[in-house]
């Protein structure tokens, strides 16, 4: 499954704009506090992939992709404490993760300090519970 930004979307200029301030442009207008457009994301769903490479560089790629809905945000609101305030102690990766042995000794896939691994995180759980409701909806269609 994947979220793509609907190709209705206009893009915003800026070469390295921060991902809040691209948020808050494509749904309000500048100096206005009331919303004036909507943010829209496209759910495609894929039963067709294939994995490629070694077990250390192992790669995915996925076609025939299927749009099965939209994600269309109204309203929006922003905070940098994610990056500056809060923060979660993440344990580092694990190849598998009942077992300690083997977790990655590398701190690098545990914080980058920016909050882009929190940030991946959050979107990957909200993936995962999307990925969840549809397929206990599929479930329900199947029952009849």
């Amino acid at each position: 499954m994947r979220l793509r930004v609907s190709t209705s979307q206009p893009r915003i200029p800026g070469d390295s704009i921060d991902f809040r301030d691209e948020v808050m442009a494509q749904i309000f207008a500048p100096g206005d506090p009331q919303p004036k457009r909507t943010l829209t994301f496209d759910i495609e769903v894929t039963d067709e992939g294939a994995t490629h490479g070694t077990k250390l560089r192992e790669r995915r790629t996925f076609a025939n992709w299927r749009r099965i809905g939209q994600m269309v945000f109204s309203d929006a609101v922003v905070s940098s404490n994610g990056d500056r305030v809060v923060h979660f102690k993440h344990p580092t990766w694990r190849d598998d993760r009942n077992d300690p042995s083997t977790a990655s000794a590398s701190t690098r896939r545990r914080s980058d300090g920016n909050g882009v691994l929190a940030r991946r995180l959050l979107l990957g759980h909200a993936l995962n519970h999307l990925t969840n409701r549809r397929q206990v909806v599929e479930r329900r269609l199947r029952r009849g």
